[in-house]
Parts: structure tokens; sequence; C-alpha cells
């Protein structure tokens, strides 16, 4: 039996999507999510960056809406427009090519309840080629300086309370790549992340055109430069607050 909707805490899953064929498996991933404690309402909002045709979905137990931004988004803009419409209270992207293991959702917010000075957890991922095979896993405990240096957080992985949002945090627009990881870099300034040690979500490491991946999806040019801008930003915004506390400390 479900909890009353008006008492229930309420989650919002953002898919970003290009009309790719693998977005009714993302989506019935969501749908399977079970193990809570106490079953949240879960919101499912699927961006159409491509503004394309897209299945109708209906599915018990989930809210679905379709956005459309009135022209093709690319990834940080269509990342934007689901946290504009999202109203969860707790927030998570899902690629439309990946999928949650059925105790994804249950187990990042189980973790947080129990950190309740964290406002970010997130899980390990299972790399997966492009048949759905395994290949790996990424799955490391948080580092502030380990984040600055490499994004070990998938972009599905990680589960975040929407006061961050409140607070500035964004997509950066200018981004094309690498905008997830400064995506973290901003939430990481705000509160620190809970790791859950669980795999619980397969990503398609292999597949896609962004470069950022492995594999097929790999180009070391678009990586290198992508990753020379975040950690420039994040550098130069290290540095400011640092000067700002040491001025006031002078004071």
């Amino acid at each position: 039996m479900l909890d009353n909707p008006k008492s229930a805490q309420r989650i919002s899953v953002i898919i970003r999507t290009i009309g790719r064929p693998e977005l009714a498996q993302a989506v019935a991933s969501v749908c399977a999510q079970s193990g809570f404690r106490r079953r949240p309402v879960i919101e499912l909002v699927i961006v159409n960056a491509a503004q394309t045709m897209l299945p109708h979905f209906a599915v018990p137990d989930v809210s679905v809406r379709e956005v459309r931004g009135g022209r093709s988004l690319n990834r940080p803009e269509a990342a934007n427009a689901g946290l504009d419409a999202a109203t969860g209270d707790h927030l998570c992207f899902l690629d439309d090519d990946d999928w949650f293991h059925p105790d994804h959702l249950a187990s990042l917010l189980d973790a947080l309840s129990r950190h309740p000075q964290s406002r970010v957890a997130y899980s390990g991922a299972l790399l997966v080629q492009a048949d759905g095979r395994p290949y790996g896993r990424l799955n490391r405990p948080f580092d502030r300086g380990a984040l600055l240096r490499a994004n070990y957080i998938q972009m599905g992985a990680a589960l975040f309370h929407r006061s961050l949002l409140a607070e500035g945090a964004r997509f950066d627009e200018t981004l094309l790549n690498f905008q997830d990881w400064d995506f973290w870099l901003q939430l990481a300034d705000r509160t620190d992340f809970v790791h859950t040690g669980r795999t619980t979500l397969s990503w398609r490491a292999f597949s896609g055109g962004s470069g950022s991946g492995m594999g097929a999806n790999a180009n070391a040019a678009v990586q290198a430069s992508y990753t020379e801008r975040v950690q420039r930003k994040w550098m130069r915004m290290l540095s400011r607050r640092a000067a700002t506390r040491d001025g006031a400390l002078a004071t």
C-alpha cells in the first residue's frame, strides 16, 4: 500500500533523451524501484532534448512528464530544463541509455536519512558495454581533492536535495562535456557527500558520441580540453575564496 502522497517524500528522476531506443529500459528501471522503508512519490521528468517523437509511457505509481524546450537542447541546457521542471524534495539524473538497479533510489535515500548532515548520496556504477555485458566498476569513496582531479561519480549515481538548487547550483551551459563533473564540484562546495559503496546503476560507458566516455565514446582531445577548463575554473574559485577567507581573518 502506498503512503499518502501528501506526507510522502518526493523524488524527481530526470532523463535527458534524444530518443534512443534504450529509453524504454531506462524508464522501466525507474518504475521498478523498490526496497523503500517508506515509499516516496516518484516523479519522472523526461526532457526531450532533440524535440523528437517519444513513445507514451503510462506506468503505475510513477508520475511521468515530458519537457520540451521549444528547440533542440544541448546536454547542460537539457539538464537545467529538467531541474527547472522537477518538483521533488530530492532529485536524480538518469541518462536515456543507462538503467537503475531495483534498489538504487532506496539505498541512496536510506544513506541520506542516516547522514542528515549530508545533502548528496551516491552509489557505484557498473560499466557495461553497448550490448549490456559488464566491463568494470566505478566505485570510489568521497574525497574532495580527488574529485577536483577527476570525476568519479556517474551522472545517474547521485541523489541530491533540492535545497542545493536554491543556493545556486546549476549546470554550466558553456561546458558541452564534463558538465556533470562541474555540477558535482558545485554540490561538493556546499555539502559533504555520502558514498553507499554499493553498485546500483548500470552505465553504458562505451555508447554515445559525446567523447567523454570510454572506448568508441572516448575522444582524448575533447576530454583533455574540458578537464583543463573544469579544473581551471575551480582552481580560480578556490583561490578567490582562500583570499577572501584570509582577508577576513586579517581584519
